[in-house]
């Protein structure tokens, strides 16, 4: 899954990281204006990879795929291992083909506004993609033709637009007077096709569909048919929504949120994991008492005031966390869930690392600044070869998660114009 709102800040799905284009220090009790919208914004992304269906069938996928890099490192008996690696997992293709055809329309990024109409026309996979995974007849695309500054667009309306479409309308609720003037692709064309279907419906009623649609695997689809059964139904509020659709969380105790779970707390063990393990284990345990015993959580969050008087969206923060926090310095910042110093979700930018860097990212470690920050000792290996710090008797976080996942003994290395891992004499 790409990453989420990079204008004035992104979000990067499945690690836990709110990147803020700001110079200031990031503290959500000392942002204001814009910098607050955006924080609200990507924190809301934050939310929405661990309390809905489709946020943990990503983390799965991707963390599954990064035990399999490793599988493939293990199994390599040559000294030297080009990147990027290219695996293919046949259990992999099918979730993966369903995540990018329900992504929606990417070229398009903030380049339509003031859209006026919207059609609707619903879309089966092609035979021969049905041929070759029978399952994908159950599925269905929404495209949409849009009326707009730059003419009749066609658009494919899918996970992409709900989650953005999600997290603005989270601005207008809790920052309404520096609301992000944002395009309507992909912000706001959630709510200009629900209103084109039913056109007295609220934002509120908007933002219910959104975190409903995210419970299922084609939100696109789902967000459609759920507003067609409205208009029949003459739902008018979204306490109703969530009553109407409450069956799309009645598999929070099983599957996925099992499988995302243990694929995150099995990334690391060791004395450096238990403070790591025990933010995983509060994340999910928090999420999963949520969406079963009270599924429409947010709309306590969203009517509950502007950021600084909003008791529930406060308490949420404090009881999960946020992710690590960047600003344009590459400081790093966080609000912790307990006062221990001990490292948690600082690794998940490792891990980012390690996963990018299997399939041919950058070799410059992310985390300088903040190590800098917590007085781990910065050398060359920082910016040439980070996995090397596997074997120093001060790690960081990068060390720690290369030594965990056993690959201690490959250094990041050069073989002519090819980067690869080489094995190293410890």
């Amino acid at each position: 899954m790409k990453k989420l709102n990079q204008r004035l800040g992104y979000y990067t799905p499945a690690f836990f990281k709110i990147q803020i284009n700001t110079n200031q220090d990031i503290d959500p009790n000392n942002l204001s204006g814009q910098n607050l919208s955006t924080f609200i914004h990507e924190y809301t992304h934050f939310i929405q990879d661990f309390t809905t269906i489709k946020g943990l069938e990503n983390i799965y996928l991707v963390y599954d795929i990064l035990r399999e890099y490793c599988h493939q490192i293990y199994d390599n008996n040559t000294n030297f291992i080009t990147l990027p690696l290219n695996i293919q997992i046949p259990n992999h293709e099918y979730m993966e083909q369903i995540r990018n055809e329900s992504w929606g329309t990417n070229d398009k990024i903030n380049q339509i506004n003031n859209i006026n109409s919207v059609k609707t026309t619903t879309v089966k996979f092609d035979q021969n993609a049905i041929a070759q995974k029978p399952d994908l007849a159950n599925f269905t695309k929404i495209k949409l033709n849009v009326d707009s500054d730059k003419g009749n667009i066609p658009l494919e309306f899918g996970t992409l637009a709900i989650m953005e479409g999600m997290s603005h309308l989270m601005e207008t609720f809790l920052n309404p007077k520096y609301v992000t003037n944002a395009p309507d692709y992909p912000y706001n064309i959630a709510q200009k096709f629900a209103q084109h279907i039913c056109p007295n419906i609220t934002n509120e009623m908007i933002f219910a569909l959104c975190d409903i649609a995210l419970q299922t695997s084609v939100p696109g689809y789902s967000f459609y048919s759920m507003l067609l059964d409205i208009k029949n139904n003459k739902i008018n509020n979204a306490d109703d929504i969530y009553k109407k659709f409450n069956n799309v969380f009645k598999t929070w105790r099983i599957g996925i949120v099992n499988y995302a779970k243990e694929v995150l707390s099995t990334v690391i063990d060791g004395n450096f994991a238990a403070q790591y393990k025990t933010w995983v284990e509060n994340l999910f345990n928090y999420a999963i008492n949520l969406r079963t015993n009270n599924p429409k959580f947010f709309l306590n969050i969203i009517r509950g005031g502007q950021f600084n008087q909003n008791n529930d969206f406060i308490y949420f923060v404090n009881k999960v966390g946020t992710p690590l926090m960047f600003n344009n310095y590459n400081k790093a910042f966080k609000i912790p869930i307990t006062n221990t110093q001990n490292w948690d979700v600082e690794f998940f930018t490792a891990i980012s690392y390690i996963f990018n860097l299997l399939q041919g990212g950058p070799k410059e470690c992310p985390l300088i600044e903040w190590c800098k920050q917590s007085n781990i000792k910065i050398n060359d290996n920082c910016y040439l070869n980070p996995p090397a710090h596997s074997n120093y008797r001060e790690p960081c976080p990068i060390g720690t998660i290369w030594y965990h996942r056993n690959l201690s003994k490959w250094d990041l290395s050069k073989w002519g114009y090819q980067i690869g891992l080489k094995k190293n004499a410890y």
